[in-house]
């Protein structure tokens, strides 16, 4: 036994070393090509079989403001014409996509992602909810799910998410020490997670996803250890990890994180040991790689 785990230790290290894509979509952004286009998108869209549920996955790339250590397709946007503006191309885009399929396709699961999809606001999230009702038939009981900046998460919105269906809300927890909040470019106090919880809970919304990362700046084992814990006392159903990705040479905001702050290979490797770890001793399950 104690040869097998030392055998997996020695494959993390050697390939843990390899410059790869996230393996986060398939296929990876690496692999996208311009040889793929309207007609290919449009033969898939005619092949879906109307008779299977399918996953629908809406993406809002604006947030009020811009984390260090972001690597997703988003950008600040404060101005509200902006917003609305990407809401109408939304709706557009999805009357000219079910005007493809061959009949009223059933929905699933409903998953709004970003960015922070709730920038939209109620009001904007209604709107383009009566057009996916209008051009699809959503199943009974269908998971709807959108990630949430707990910041900006209030009894209002909470509210107006709970009247639209959304039974499942993730939160970007990241990380609760104040130090690694600085250093990202993301101040969140403990308080402001537990208030959106609360409010989340208060309307309705009982599946809770917290969002968490390792090898930002400044983390050690024993300040994960503590956001474990910290994160274990409010009770979510899921626990996401993520390594932290740092693509300077990609993402302009991530120029501004301290490298000499980042922890070395080695000490990731036992971050990301760590937390599963930690999760397991206070009674989760471990579902994902």
């Amino acid at each position: 036994m104690q040869e097998e785990s030392a055998a997996v230790n020695d494959a993390v290290r050697r390939y843990a070393r390899l410059q790869v894509p996230r393996y986060t979509s398939y296929p990876t952004a690496a692999e996208f090509t311009t040889n793929v286009g309207v007609t290919d998108q449009r033969r898939w869209l005619t092949g879906i079989d109307a008779r299977e549920a399918v996953s629908l996955y809406l993406h809002v790339p604006y947030c009020r403001e811009l984390c260090l250590y972001c690597g997703c397709n988003t950008r600040k946007a404060v101005r509200v014409d902006v917003i609305s503006a990407y809401r109408e191309a939304l709706e557009r885009e999805i009357v000219l996509v079910s005007d493809v399929m061959s009949g009223p396709v059933r929905i699933a699961r409903l998953h709004w992602g970003g960015g922070t999809p709730s920038i939209l606001g109620a009001d904007g999230l209604a709107s383009v909810m009566r057009v996916l009702h209008d051009r699809f038939v959503f199943e009974a009981g269908y998971e709807h799910a959108i990630e949430l900046d707990p910041r900006y998460v209030t009894d209002k919105l909470a509210e107006g998410l709970r009247a639209l269906g959304v039974n499942r809300a993730s939160l970007g927890v990241q990380d609760v020490n104040p130090l690694v909040q600085a250093a990202i470019g993301r101040w969140q106090p403990m308080q402001a997670v537990e208030a959106a919880v609360a409010h989340l809970r208060g309307a309705g919304i009982q599946n809770l996803n917290f969002d968490l990362i390792y090898g930002l700046p400044l983390q050690t084992i024993a300040s994960l250890r503590k956001t474990c814990e910290i994160v274990t006392a409010l009770q979510p159903d899921r626990v996401a990890c993520y390594g932290y990705a740092h693509m300077p040479h990609l993402k302009a905001n991530q120029r501004r994180i301290d490298e000499s702050k980042l922890p070395g290979l080695e000490e990731r490797i036992d971050q990301a040991g760590t937390i599963p770890e930690e999760f397991l001793r206070h009674g989760f399950r471990k579902i994902g790689i």
